[in-house]
């Protein structure tokens, strides 16, 4: 044990000479460099000014090398766009196609983000789900985009109230569009096809038969690919958006993509239809492609099938939906215990109801019933409550905030159904002359 613990001593001794050696070596160095530099500022000889000049010339290049090579993989910090004060985000993202000269909805998505514990859910709505859209009745989720005026409007209010949340921002893009991102990220890529099938995307021009196994894709072939379905093929579609999904965020994640966001952003940014501003689209994105696998669900709202005699119709599943907004839905506040509200037209306004919608807490209220008021002669909005229960009268006066009119007016006798009834006034209209469908604060 000695002989092994003198050795010891003897190589860390033998180390220790060696640097003092290096220290004294790096002095003398430096020493030297010193009084050339005194010797060529005093005698103002050249041949050593220009010695010295090229000496600090070259430590600064040494200097940037070694920086550049440090830097090499380092993401910058990602651009923040959350609002002061609030911890999560929801973005609602809806890409369309044209065919046979209309625009359709193959795709919409909610993605919940949660700053907390850096978590993100990623919602998909099938295109052939019926969806209650306040103010306006029923309608199918592909065909919101081409019946509503608005474009979005529709929407926001179905998604805002069946998941019990305000859409923060919205983009709307096209096949194109998303073609172009892709383009930017990628010349080609190695996507995983579980079935063959063929496509004939008149959208994008594309036609091609795609076999099982590891496929090498263009940009052209991959947009075709995540977008392009045939009828009846909905569910298959959406199976190949997530597969995917976790390698387009593995792909932003990287450095040379990353740090690049916010032009990328920019590149596209004229071509969609948001309300949000560039930074945060990019700080948004940068923010999602960090979050880890586990921490990432993807998930379909929960739906069922209903056959009436010859047409089978797919509706949400009410007794599963309650538990899947809690699961899956990030918010700043509880989604528990929402306050029932329906909205009436008192006034004969088309859409009067959706712009109700946009304006009040889809994070307090849930809709459950629109339609027409008993007559269409109310000169003045009335919120009407059913209870004097103090949490429900400020609700009320929320709600009057919210759309700058009303009156509150107490009906005597309890609603197993609903808690507020709101039925709109022409002072709505008259407030509120052009309407803007969208979402609070967006």
């Amino acid at each position: 044990m000695q002989e092994y613990t003198g050795y010891r001593t003897k190589q860390r001794r033998k180390k220790q000479r060696k640097k003092k050696r290096l220290i004294r070596l790096l002095i003398g160095a430096f020493l030297v460099v010193v009084m050339l530099a005194l010797l060529g500022w005093a005698f103002d000889i050249h041949p050593f000014d220009k010695g010295i000049n090229a000496i600090s010339s070259a430590l600064r290049g040494v200097r940037r090398s070694i920086s550049g090579l440090f830097k090499i993989g380092r993401r910058n910090k990602p651009f923040e766009f959350l609002p002061e004060g609030k911890k999560t985000a929801n973005y609602l993202v809806a890409v369309t196609k044209f065919v046979g000269g209309k625009r359709l909805l193959p795709t919409l998505v909610l993605i919940s983000y949660d700053s907390r514990d850096k978590s993100a859910s990623v919602i998909y709505f099938p295109s052939y789900l019926e969806v209650d859209v306040p103010g306006a009745g029923e309608e199918v989720v592909s065909n919101l985009v081409e019946t509503d005026g608005g474009r979005m409007g529709m929407c926001i209010a179905a998604v805002s109230n069946l998941m019990g949340v305000d859409i923060d921002r919205f983009l709307l893009l096209s096949d194109l569009d998303l073609r172009k991102i892709l383009a930017r990220l990628n010349d080609q890529y190695e996507i995983k096809v579980e079935k063959s099938m063929k496509i004939d995307d008149k959208s994008l021009k594309v036609k091609a038969v795609i076999k099982p196994g590891l496929q090498k894709m263009s940009p052209d072939k991959l947009t075709a690919y995540l977008t392009y379905c045939d009828e009846g093929q909905e569910r298959s579609l959406i199976q190949r958006q997530t597969d995917f999904l976790p390698e387009f965020l593995g792909i932003s994640s990287k450095s040379q993509i990353f740090n690049k966001a916010l032009e990328i952003v920019k590149s596209v940014i004229e071509r969609i239809e948001t309300d949000a501003k560039t930074k945060e689209i990019a700080g948004f994105w940068q923010n999602l492609s960090l979050v880890k696998d586990t921490k990432l669900a993807q998930v379909s709202v929960p739906e069922k099938r209903v056959s009436i005699e010859d047409t089978v119709i797919h509706i949400l599943d009410r007794k599963e939906i309650n538990d899947f907004r809690e699961k899956y839905v990030k918010s700043d506040y509880s989604l528990a215990g929402r306050f029932r509200i329906e909205i009436l037209n008192g006034c004969r306004e088309p859409g009067i109801g959706l712009d109700v919608i946009s304006r009040i807490s889809t994070e307090r209220f849930s809709v459950v019933n629109s339609g027409n008021a008993d007559n269409f002669d109310y000169t003045e909005t009335i919120i009407r409550v059913y209870s004097q229960d103090k949490k429900i009268l400020d609700a009320a006066e929320s709600i009057k905030k919210a759309i700058s009119v009303g009156k509150i007016e107490y009906t005597p006798g309890a609603q197993d159904l609903i808690d507020i009834t709101v039925v709109v006034g022409n002072d709505c209209v008259k407030k509120h002359k052009n309407p803007k469908l969208g979402t609070n604060g967006g």
